[in-house]
C-alpha cells in the first residue's frame, strides 16, 4: 500500500544528521511548499498569515530556518506563541510543508499519562535498528521514496536500505514484545520509549501488543505519541489481522491537540478503523469517529494527509 504519509518533521530530520554523516543535508536549500494553520477558532488567522514571514515558494535550509523569528510573528500577530511549528520534508517537487499551530478556541491539551520512572532499557541491537531506521527514513525521503508496504501489519518501506531494516527489525521484534512493552510503559527515558513505540509495531501480533501501543497514544512525550499511533495505523492496515480494540477517546482528544504529529495521526488512525464499514468493529471506536466527523467540521487538517492531493493543492488553511 502506497501513501503519501512517510513525512520527517524538523526534529525527526535533524536527529537523523548525527547518525548518518554522509551527505551534509543540514544546509541543502528546499522549497518552502503550503503554510498550513490549525486551531485557530476565534482568531484572526488572515493576521497571522500577513505576518508570518514564511512563504509558499520561499528557499530556504534547515540550518537557515528563522524558527524564533517564526514563533514571534505568530506572537506578535494574536498574542500567544504558536503551540506548534511543524515543519516537515518533504512534498513533491522536495517542498517542505509548514504547519502553524494556533493556540485558539479549537486547539486543546491533551489529558496525557504521568511520565513513567522505571528503569527500563532497549538493548544495544534494538536501539541499533531504530537509529538505522531513522537515519533510512532521512534517505528515502531525499530521494522521493515515501511508498511503503504495510499489508503484514509492519511497514516495509520501498526504499531498499530502509526495506533491509524494516526486515531486521520485524526478526528482531517479533519475539521480544514482552521486553518492547515493558520499555514501553515503565522506561524514564522518552527517548527509548520513542524506539520502543516504532519497534512494538514489529513484535508478533497480540492484543498485549495494541493495548500497550494505545495506552502510548497518551504518554506525554509527542514523539512517543506519533509512533504509537503510526504503529497502529499499520497495524490495522493488514487484511487478514484481528480488528483492534483502541481507546477513541484518547484519539478524539488528539484530533484537538495543539500539536500537528497528534492529529496527522490520529486522523489515519480512525480512517484505517473505520474503511471497511465493517459493524463488528468495536462499537467505541465507531462512535469516536462520529465525534471526530463533528469536531471536524470543515477542518482541513484532519483529512490533510488522508487526500494527499487535497492538501497538495487546497489553500493551506485548517481550522
Amino acid at each position: 500500500m502506497k501513501f503519501g504519509i512517510l513525512l520527517l518533521t524538523l526534529a525527526s530530520f535533524l536527529s537523523a544528521f548525527s547518525r548518518a554523516q554522509d551527505i551534509d543535508m543540514e544546509h541543502r536549500q528546499f522549497k518552502v511548499g503550503p503554510v498550513n494553520y490549525f486551531g485557530y477558532g476565534g482568531l484572526d488567522v488572515g493576521k497571522v498569515r500577513a505576518a508570518f514571514p514564511l512563504h509558499t515558494g520561499d528557499m530556504v535550509s534547515f540550518a537557515t530556518l528563522p524558527m524564533n523569528q517564526l514563533r514571534q510573528a505568530v506572537r506578535d500577530a494574536i498574542g500567544s506563541p504558536p503551540t506548534d511549528l511543524a515543519i516537515v520534508c518533504c512534498a513533491d517537487e522536495q517542498r517542505l510543508l509548514i504547519f502553524v499551530g494556533l493556540a485558539g478556541n479549537t486547539s486543546r491539551s491533551l489529558a496525557n499519562n504521568p511520565a513513567p520512572v522505571g528503569d527500563a532499557q532497549l538493548d544495544p541491537e534494538g536501539r541499533k535498528l531504530y537509529d538505522q531506521d531513522m537515519a533510512a527514513l532521512r534517505q528515502a525521503m531525499m530521494h522521493g521514496v515515501d511508498g511503503e508496504d504495510d499489508s503484514k501489519g509492519y511497514a516495509v518501506s520501498a526504499y531498499p536500505e530502509m526495506k533491509a531494516v524494516n526486515l531486521a527489525m520485524q526478526s528482531y521484534a517479533l519475539d521480544r514484545g514482552p521486553e518492547l512493552i515493558d520499555v514501553l510503559q515503565n522506561s524514564r527515558d522518552p527517548e527509548q520509549r520513542i524506539a520502543a513505540a516504532t519497534l512494538l509495531g514489529y513484535a508478533n501480533r497480540s492484543p498485549a501488543q495494541a493495548g500497550a501501543l494505545s495506552r502510548a497514544v497518551s504518554d506525554p512525550n509527542e514523539t512517543v505519541r506519533n509512533n504509537a499511533t503510526r504503529a497502529l495505523e499499520v497495524l490495522a492496515s493488514a487484511p487478514k489481522g484481528e480488528p483492534l480494540t483502541v481507546d477513541a477517546q484518547a484519539l478524539i482528544q488528539m484530533l484537538s491537540s495543539g500539536k500537528w504529529t497528534d492529529r496527522n495521526k490520529a486522523s489515519l488512525l480512525f480512517m484505517r478503523l473505520t474503511e471497511s464499514g465493517d459493524p463488528n468493529r468495536s462499537q467505541r471506536t465507531l462512535s469516536g469517529f462520529h465525534r471526530c466527523a463533528f469536531l471536524l467540521s470543515g477542518a482541513y487538517t484532519c483529512f490533510v494527509i488522508v487526500a494527499v492531493p487535497l492538501w497538495l493543492t487546497s489553500p493551506g488553511v485548517g481550522r
